[in-house]
């Protein structure tokens, strides 16, 4: 058979269809018949779309056939197995028929001006559909039972309602279930009602079950974003099963309360891994709510944003799981369906097999709507032959230290405005107005690093910490001693204060600040920055206490041991039990019972941060859970240490340690002239501070001598004290002047 050949598009705005003809599973390989039609918008022909996961790799090829019905008798066209596979199910649950618009076979896959010109009208063309048809993959008896357990609950059940209401309002309704003894108005007590009667009706949430359908691929591809939430109705296919997608947010939404109340009526011991499959669920709801808020603000009259926005929310990793796509292009022509059609979104070039090319002309027109955009080269990248200031969106990307979250930036290092950056044609450098500030002199050597044992809240480690505080502390006093430093002539209150900011990005002093006084929030951040230093400083000697009574250590340092668990030499115990052998024996055991309390009381303290710790991470995912996890034998090696319990607990040593745990790799770095602040970890001595126009923080930048005068490398953002809110631009002895980024 001849294979098929898409004949050319050449009327704008228009775009192929599917018609299923034949699907016969008796032979091998299955008989698929189907038309290629084609369609215009904006008024096309009804149809329904296929959101699925391809399934392959960038370089394998199609092998399975399909029957391509054309005027001119049967054509061959080759689709890739999961594809194949996702046909089948749809010809078995009878989505037949309208005509569909599948991608992979309306879209010529092989050739780059089809593709150009079709993928720009993705968006458009999801939205026209009638209903799009999520196919999550195989069945499994886990998600057979899973989407029958979602359409049981969703049947004669206040979900489908419930799950409409607006999150504030919802609020009362989910306390009134998780402490049913609370006084509740006659609304919300009846909803509380009817879903303490669904929960008694089904006591155990399957959560092996929920896990293996909200763990599919799925869920995680950056190209079913557009294809989800633009379409209204959608429904889920896996196997032979289906549910719609408000029933499925349902059963998201009541496993929530589920959970709430579950937590309220535990009795005795909890296993670990049912902790972890709780755990998991919350994790993936969070992955899926992203779709459904992404669907709600579409549809409800918020709009679409514009590009830019729409590329950071999807490309920048906040949960830990970067969105997945084959191809690197897709991190932006994958999104264009979510944006507003504005000058920079009708000015992008859909084309593939240029990575390098794709990212750099997007950062050049995105340059131009924020400066900001620098502080997305981040290092490492993927992709190499980047230019240093354009953005790897393939790459794992965080939220920059300066903003709180995407979109809400805390500092104002480069004013209001400036002139709008632009890419030199002859050199493709990014051109900005800014000023050098100052060159790194010194830089520290010590970083602040994740706790080994708390990588599911990413805590960050203690010791390192305090390392981390000591050598902040000292370049701070470093610096103030000389006359050209901003912090020269401050006092020890305000150096401290200084060497606080530089720990954190000064983050944690911008949040206590929207509810506290300047000076309660000085005193409180020195408080909680004392109690961390004392916490690392107490696991030190945790650390050294039990290596010390290690008995392999012990006989090589006895020295060092204190005196109650020194053994006597050989001689020496042989000469007192042969003399007193009752109080030489009496000596020892009180030495080894003094011994085993001073490892308990310091091992008692260890474990009672470690039980803290957790418990600030818990609490932030289980809601409303009253962990009283410290024990009196734990809670008096606290005391001991010279820690503060409630304080280890409190809303800002948690925040503090979430700004800390985001600075982890940086090191504090001091200027010729005397300015303190944190770089990244790839920046060395002689490495200049920029303060770009418009920009909210300054940056590391490196000359690069050879190129010429004025040219640099991005090397990252970075915290200066002293010139963060605009300070720099308002200095005379520091021209503004361009800067050319290669």
């Amino acid at each position: 058979m001849e294979p098929y050949q898409y004949p050319p598009i050449t009327i704008a705005g228009t775009f192929r269809l599917v018609r299923l003809l034949l699907v016969d599973t008796a032979t091998s390989p299955p008989t698929i018949d189907v038309s290629i039609v084609e369609t215009s918008l904006p008024n096309p022909v009804p149809y329904d779309a296929l959101s699925y996961h391809w399934g392959v790799g960038a370089d394998e090829k199609p092998d399975r056939p399909i029957n391509v019905s054309t005027p001119t008798g049967s054509r061959r066209l080759f689709i890739y197995e999961p594809l194949e596979t996702a046909i089948l199910e749809l010809a078995a649950a009878g989505f037949t028929q309208r005509a569909i618009f599948i991608d992979q076979i309306c879209i010529d896959q092989r050739s780059p001006a089809d593709k150009a010109g079709q993928v720009p009208l993705m968006g458009e063309i999801y939205t026209r559909s009638a209903r799009v048809v999520v196919r999550l993959g195989p069945s499994t008896p886990a998600s057979d039972d899973y989407f029958r357990f979602v359409r049981q609950i969703n049947a004669a059940s206040p979900l489908g309602r419930i799950v409409q209401i607006a999150g504030k309002e919802f609020l009362p309704i989910y306390d009134a279930v998780a402490d049913p003894t609370m006084p509740c108005d006659p609304a919300v007590a009846a909803d509380r009602d009817a879903l303490l009667a669904l929960i008694q009706a089904n006591p155990e949430f399957p959560l092996a079950s929920a896990i293996d359908v909200q763990s599919r691929s799925w869920f995680s591809r950056l190209w079913v974003i557009q294809e989800f939430c633009l379409v209204r109705d959608a429904v889920l296919l896996c196997g032979g099963e289906l549910v719609c997608v408000t029933c499925l947010r349902a059963a998201m939404l009541f496993f929530v309360v589920h959970n709430a109340w579950w937590l309220r009526n535990i009795k005795g011991d909890v296993p670990v891994s049912t902790m972890q499959q709780r755990e998991r669920v919350f994790q993936l709801n969070a992955a899926i709510i992203r779709l459904f808020q992404e669907r709600r603000a579409i549809h409800t009259g918020d709009g679409k944003r514009d590009l830019y926005d729409v590329v950071l929310k999807y490309n920048i990793d906040k949960e830990g799981n970067k969105i997945g796509a084959t191809m690197p292009e897709d991190r932006i022509f994958g999104l264009m369906g979510l944006a507003r059609e504005d000058e920079y979104w009708r000015q992008v070039r859909v084309r593939y097999h240029d990575a390098v090319g794709v990212y750099t002309d997007f950062a050049g027109l995105m340059a131009a709507r924020s400066t900001d955009l620098l502080l997305y080269s981040q290092f490492p990248k993927e992709i190499a032959g980047l230019p240093s200031w354009v953005p790897d969106w393939s790459a794992k990307l965080r939220v920059p230290h300066g903003y709180m979250e995407l979109g809400q930036p805390v500092f104002s290092a480069g004013g209001t405005g400036g002139p709008t950056p632009r890419v030199d044609p002859t050199s493709g450098c990014l051109v900005v107005e800014g000023v050098i500030v100052d060159h790194i002199s010194r830089i520290g050597s010590r970083q602040l690093q994740l706790d080994p044992s708390d990588k599911a809240s990413e805590g960050v480690d203690y010791i390192s910490t305090k390392h981390f505080l000591d050598e902040t502390q000292e370049f701070v006093e470093t610096a103030a001693q000389l006359a050209t430093s901003s912090i020269h002539g401050f006092h020890a209150d305000q150096l401290a204060q200084v060497a606080i900011r530089l720990s954190d990005f000064g983050l944690t002093d911008k949040v206590l600040l929207q509810d506290m006084a300047p000076d309660a929030v000085a005193t409180t951040l020195v408080r909680v920055r004392d109690q961390v230093h004392k916490t690392g400083q107490m696991l030190i000697n945790v650390n050294n206490t039990v290596q010390i009574y290690n008995l392999g250590n012990l006989l090589q340092s006895l020295s060092q041991a204190p005196w109650y668990w020194a053994p006597p030499n050989e001689f020496e115990m042989v000469r007192s039990c042969a003399a007193t052998p009752r109080q030489a024996v009496s000596t020892l055991l009180r030495g080894a019972r003094l011994a085993a309390m001073d490892v308990l009381v310091a091992l008692g303290a260890s474990t009672a941060i470690f039980v803290v710790t957790r418990w600030l991470a818990f609490r932030k995912r289980f809601k409303g859970f009253n962990f009283e996890g410290v024990t009196s034998s734990q809670r008096a090696g606290l005391q001991r240490f010279g820690l503060d319990e409630t304080l280890l607990r409190s809303t800002a040593m948690r925040d503090y340690r979430d700004h800390l745990a985001r600075n982890i790799g940086n090191r504090v770095y001091m200027t010729k002239q005397g300015f303190v602040g944190l770089c990244p970890p790839q920046a060395v001595v002689g490495d200049a501070v920029a303060v770009v126009l418009g920009g909210t923080v300054p940056h590391i930048l490196r000359a690069k001598a050879w190129a010429g005068a004025g040219r640099w490398e991005y090397v990252g953002e970075a915290y200066c004290e002293g010139v963060m809110q605009g300070e720099a631009m308002g200095q005379l002895d520091r021209r503004v002047g361009e800067i050319l980024l290669e």
